[in-house]
């Protein structure tokens, strides 16, 4: 489960892989869940920071901060404010919203419920086409600007999207 370091960035920002060897066994604040477990909102939220400049946040210092987590490793929304950019937090998002706010060139992270159970949160990080979307995915290995489907239903509906104006 544990992946090789993937070093790996383009003009958009960096790509972190929850499972990178990195961070993967560091715990999520306070919790004893690791990075590599629960770690999808954590890794897409530093590309988000990596994308506006802020190249030494990475999922392990994300992860270190015990301020920005519940016992059991649940992000508190202070976690998402990033130093000159506004945040917007939408539940149950309009489709409609999440392409506005991406083809407007906004970073947007969306948590999707999955259809086996759990959650997963990936980066939508550009429009591909009429209904598709480049996206970072913190799981799969070196999935950096990689083609989404706009089809949510085989990956799991969104219940919420985290734009970062």
């Amino acid at each position: 489960m544990i992946l090789d370091a993937q070093p790996i960035s383009d003009g958009w920002g960096a790509y972190y892989n929850q499972r990178d060897s990195r961070w993967a066994s560091a715990n999520v604040g306070a919790a004893t869940f690791p990075v590599w477990k629960i770690g999808c909102l954590i890794s897409d939220l530093a590309m988000v920071f990596a994308h506006f400049g802020f190249t030494s946040i990475t999922p392990a210092t994300i992860a270190a901060h015990p301020g920005w987590f519940n016992g059991s490793g649940a992000m508190f929304n202070s976690a998402l404010n990033i130093p000159g950019h506004r945040t917007v937090v939408m539940r149950s998002p309009d489709p409609a919203w999440i392409r506005a706010q991406v083809g407007a060139g906004h970073p947007v992270i969306v948590g999707m419920n999955l259809p086996t159970g759990g959650t997963h949160f990936v980066t939508l990080t550009g429009l591909n086409g009429a209904s598709d979307y480049w996206t970072n995915d913190p799981w799969e290995q070196n999935a950096m600007h990689v083609a989404f489907s706009g089809d949510w239903f085989d990956r799991g509906p969104i219940y919420e999207a985290f734009a970062f104006l």
